[in-house]
Formats: C-alpha cells, sequence, structure tokens
C-alpha cells in the first residue's frame, strides 16, 4: 500500500479578523462545498470529518479512504501535511467528493473559524464548510 503525501498551508482570514484558530481536540464534519456557482452537499452516506488532535495529529475519514496527517497551529495560520492511509475505491460519486476535498484543502488561500462552523477557502474559489461533529 502506497502513502501520497498533499501538502496544505491554511491561513486565517485577515481582512475578517477572528478569534485565534483553536483547533486542539476538535472534529469538523462537511457540511458542503460552496463552488462559484452552486452548492455542493455531501454524497448521501458519505462520512467525511477530521480530526485535529492535541498531539499535532489529524485523522478522519474522507468519504472513501482515511486522511492522516500533521498539522502546527501558529496562532494566525495552520500548517497542514495531509496524507492518505487507505486506497480503496468506493462509488464514484464518493471518490470524486474525496478528491474534492483533498484538492481543496491542499490549495487553501485562508480559513475562517467560527464556533458554529470552520470555512476553508481555497485558491481555486471554493470554501469547504465544516460543521463541529458531534460524538
Amino acid at each position: 500500500m502506497g502513502i501520497v503525501v498533499f501538502l496544505s498551508n491554511y491561513k486565517k482570514d485577515e481582512t475578517n479578523p477572528v478569534q485565534e484558530l483553536e483547533l486542539k481536540n476538535t472534529s469538523w464534519s462537511q457540511k458542503g462545498f460552496d463552488l462559484e456557482d452552486e452548492w455542493k452537499a455531501p454524497v448521501k452516506g458519505s462520512d467525511l470529518f477530521i480530526l485535529f488532535k492535541e498531539d499535532g495529529q489529524i485523522d478522519g475519514p474522507a468519504a472513501c479512504n482515511c486522511v492522516i496527517g500533521n498539522y502546527t497551529n501558529n496562532g494566525n495560520s495552520v500548517e497542514m501535511q495531509v496524507s492518505t492511509a487507505s486506497m480503496m475505491l468506493c462509488d464514484d460519486a464518493i471518490m470524486n467528493q474525496e478528491q474534492m476535498f483533498i484538492d481543496y484543502l491542499n490549495n487553501v488561500e485562508r480559513i475562517k473559524q467560527a464556533v458554529s462552523e470552520l470555512k476553508i477557502v481555497s485558491l481555486k474559489g471554493v470554501t469547504v464548510h465544516l460543521l463541529p461533529k458531534k460524538d
């Protein structure tokens, strides 16, 4: 089994100041993608979330495969190195969603955090909306 490595730089949105990013011990599940001309909800039956662990590790399902990696929270920005930990094949719609998610996370322009939502804005003009995951 091979490991595919994706690099990302997350930046806090400086034009709309928010509190310092507090990601340790939080889980965020996908609400959807805000594409330039449409809203794309998660594929029905897919589970996609990221857990930011206290030790700087990341893991969670990316719809079909698991993602793992590291993150560093530098107050105003978050740097991440994310990789897929499995190489399973799933339904085409789920695989496409997973690839979109990873692609947008690897091309981040800025990140906004509020109590009820995490918004990751990609260089491609797409916002990935994540909600706090309820256990």
